[in-house]
């Protein structure tokens, strides 16, 4: 397993990206030619490095946790005929939280049983069609594949086909096999997405908590609530200087639906709102594109299904929290997981408790899907695999379009 320092490795990145960027972007405009960075990942065996079809390139680090399964670090975008800005310091999946219907389970898979160690799977070939086998400890753990993704753009006579790297790994927990996916799209775009298979878990025979499938042993399957959460360390010009933006348009109707903001470099939590357009971006205060404009990633939820638990789960009260990065606290892991933290060298509990006012510099973002698995009769005696999925869309990252 690849070890990372995340301090040292942040200071010493923080100050080579400060130097590219302010002199490239702030100072004359646009980008300055710099040469690429390829992440230091400890061994050629833990770099992904790819160029898809337009040019556009994408490269980064991953490495295998216990807990979180494969962590993906120092993701680098490379737009076509562009200057290479890192995206995001790390990504990982921070909790799979199953609440059952009938409350006979409220399961924590991420911090109480691991996606990575004996529950990350080895992958076979067959399960990687096209693709490649990343391995680690013995086994193939990721599957690589670039693939397209249909149109880019469609102008009327003129087209461009969109490419995407795309990234997954299996855990099985309990009856479930969960696939954490990642999508780098040739335009910048980041698609996270959680695919569910397996078998059914749970089954009953109250009809007020599953839908009736009358298969041998399961009159009925439990309905159940799979929340996904994942956490987001952007780091666009550097750790320390990150925004929060809140995006709302009001009105009902047909009425006017004027555009407000709500900035914020204090920690905070958020819900989606399925009827005020509401969208949120992560921004670099002093980065700029070449039309001046602040470099941002947007976040475009998914608000089908929403979740709010009881008074003991509080992280379900909200959807969406931006917290400073408190990863790594005297040298020990602690703000890691959205529920069942350690509280281990004063390191709050859960999600909830990271927001209690400070100052934010070098800001996380959280962000919380969930889905309602109500099940079928397709789902016996192998479920068909769900999936869930948002995406991370680049906001003025980039002057003008670039596929």
């Amino acid at each position: 397993m690849l070890c990372i320092n995340l301090v040292k490795a942040k200071r010493i990145l923080s100050l080579l990206l400060l130097s590219v960027f302010v002199v490239g972007t702030v100072v004359l405009g646009r980008p300055a030619p710099a040469a690429a960075i390829t992440p230091n990942c400890g061994s050629t065996a833990f770099l992904i490095d790819t160029t898809l079809p337009n040019g556009a390139r994408w490269v980064m680090c991953w490495e295998e946790r216990r807990n979180e399964g494969i962590v993906l670090h120092e993701a680098y975008f490379t737009p076509r005929n562009g200057v290479q800005r890192l995206v995001l310091y790390r990504a990982s999946v921070s909790q799979i939280h199953v609440p059952y219907d009938n409350n006979g389970a409220r399961l924590h898979d991420v911090s109480d049983y691991g996606l990575g160690g004996a529950n990350l799977l080895d992958l076979t070939p067959a399960e990687c069609p096209g693709g490649a086998l990343l391995q680690n400890n013995g086994k193939d753990v990721i599957c690589r594949t670039v693939s397209g993704d249909g149109y880019a753009y469609k102008a009327y006579g003129t087209q461009k086909q969109a490419y995407a790297l795309s990234l997954f790994s299996v855990s099985g927990i309990g009856k479930y096999n969960y696939i954490p996916k990642w999508k780098f799209f040739d335009d910048g775009t980041i698609e996270p997405s959680m695919g569910a298979a397996g078998t059914l878990q749970f089954c009953t025979t109250d009809s007020r908590y599953g839908w009736h499938i009358n298969a041998p042993g399961c009159v009925r399957g439990t309905s159940h609530t799979h929340n996904y959460f994942r956490r987001l360390d952007f780091d666009m010009g550097g750790e320390a200087n990150d925004e929060f933006q809140q995006i709302d348009f009001g009105g009902v109707g047909t009425s006017y639906r004027p555009i407000t903001y709500g900035n914020t470099r204090t920690e905070t939590a958020r819900v989606v709102s399925q009827t005020g357009f509401r969208t949120w971006r992560i921004l670099d205060r002093y980065v700029r594109n070449a039309d001046g404009h602040p470099i941002s990633y947007e976040l475009d939820a998914e608000s089908s299904h929403t979740f709010r638990g009881p008074a003991y789960e509080p992280w379900t009260r909200n959807d969406v929290y931006f917290t400073e990065n408190r990863l790594v606290v005297n040298d020990t892991y602690c703000e890691q997981f959205v529920s069942h933290n350690p509280t281990r060298t004063g390191c709050a509990g859960n999600l909830a408790s990271f927001v209690n006012g400070q100052s934010v510099t070098d800001g996380v973002l959280w962000y919380g899907m969930s889905f309602h698995h109500l099940a079928r009769d397709e789902d016996h005696p192998r479920m068909s695999t769900h999936w869930s999925s948002f995406q991370l869309i680049p906001r003025d990252v980039t002057a003008n379009s670039i596929r």
